[in-house]
C-alpha cells in the first residue's frame, strides 16, 4: 500500500489509510480460466469507507505498509440467444472487498541520493508535513498472494498503487532534528515515494 525511508535519525513517520482513498489494486485475466492460463492486466480501481492508522516509524527506517483485500474470480458472460446458453468470453481474477488490517514489513535499501536537490525541502527541529497529493508509485509486485492464488496464476505478478488522498495520507515530523524531505520520483508536489534524509 505504501513505503518509506528514511536515512536520518531525525524522523518520526505515520501512514494513515481511510476513508475515501483510491487503490488501484493489480488484476489478471484469461480467456478460459484454466490453471496458468492468466496475465496480469490493468489495475482495478476501488474506493474504501474505513480507516486505519499503521505504528509510528521513527529514526532510520525502510517500511512497507501492507493491508489485506479479498480477492474473487469473475466470469464475463454472453448469451446465445439460439441456444439459449451462456458463453464464456473471458475470466478475471479481482479484489472486491479492503478488509483492512494494519501491518509493516521491511522495504529495500534507502535509496541514493542521485535526484535533483530541488526534489528535497529542509525542515527545523519539531517541523509537520503531510503528503495528500492524488498519485504515488506502482509497486510492480505489490500484492502478496495466498497459495491458492499462486497455484491459480502461476508466475504473474499483480501491482498495487495507492493515491495520497485528504484519508490517505503520509504524516512526517522532524520530531528529533532537522532534516530533508524528499521525492522518489518528482519535488515535493508529485514526489512518487517519501524519503526522509539529512542536512546536506
Amino acid at each position: 500500500m505504501g513505503q518509506w525511508w528514511s536515512s536520518t535519525r531525525s524522523t518520526s513517520q505515520t501512514w494513515e489509510y481511510g476513508e475515501g482513498t483510491s487503490t488501484r489494486i493489480g488484476a489478471a485475466w484469461s480467456l478460459s480460466g484454466k490453471v496458468g492460463s492468466f496475465e496480469g492486466s490493468k489495475e482495478w480501481s476501488d474506493s474504501v469507507d474505513a480507516s486505519v492508522t499503521f505504528p509510528v516509524i521513527n529514526h532510520k527506517a525502510r517500511t512497507k505498509f501492507f493491508s489485506y483485500f479479498r480477492y474473487g474470480k469473475y466470469a464475463f458472460q454472453t448469451r446465445n440467444y439460439c441456444s439459449g446458453k451462456w458463453i464464456t468470453n473471458s475470466v478475471w481474477v479481482r479484489q472486491s472487498a479492503w478488509v483492512r488490517g494494519a501491518t509493516t514489513g521491511r522495504a529495500g535499501r534507502v535509496p541514493r541520493q542521485t535526484n535533483p536537490v530541488n526534489w528535497c525541502s529542509e525542515y527545523r527541529k519539531g517541523a509537520k508535513d503531510y503528503t495528500a497529493v492524488s498519485t504515488t508509485m506502482t509497486w510492480e509486485q505489490g500484492v502478496s498472494m495466498n497459495p491458492a492464488m499462486q497455484g491459480l496464476l502461476g508466475n504473474v505478478k499483480l501491482s498495487s498503487r495507492t493515491g495520497f488522498t485528504r484519508s490517505a495520507r503520509n504524516f512526517v515530523k522532524f520530531k528529533f532534528g532537522p532534516g530533508r524531505l524528499c521525492g522518489r520520483k518528482g519535488d515535493l508536489s508529485k514526489p512518487g515515494a517519501l524519503i526522509g534524509r539529512s542536512l546536506p
